[in-house]
């Protein structure tokens, strides 16, 4: 049996942030992930683009419950293209406690991470 231990010591069967992907995610994250495996991109880029994905649906999904209904379509396009603008100026802030799940990617994947 594989046991994952994650950033805080937690022991699991199974890996907490697939598990999220998969719930939160958009299907594409296997795409990426499959790029990371296949030495493409690095843990920090995989990590990253996954979380933007996470991001960017939980945010809409908050958006559309806390609205209700719609009258028309157009009106669903338009709060999305707003909710996308807001979204996306998050995209730049740094990611917060970074810094320990670098150093467990460092440990765990030395070999694929970035020589300072």
């Amino acid at each position: 049996m594989l046991f994952v231990v994650d950033f805080d010591g937690t022991l699991s069967v199974r890996d907490t942030v697939d598990a999220m992907l998969e719930q939160f995610a958009d299907p594409s994250w296997e795409d990426v992930e499959k790029e990371w495996l296949d030495g493409h991109i690095t843990a920090v880029q995989c990590m990253q683009k996954q979380l933007r994905m996470v991001s960017v649906n939980m945010s809409l999904r908050k958006v559309t419950k806390s609205r209700g209904s719609f009258p028309n379509d157009e009106a669903v396009m338009k709060l999305f293209h707003l909710a996308l603008q807001n979204i996306s100026q998050k995209w730049t802030m740094p990611l917060r406690d970074w810094k320990p799940a670098l150093n467990r990617f460092t440990i765990q994947f030395e070999e694929r991470m970035p020589q300072q």
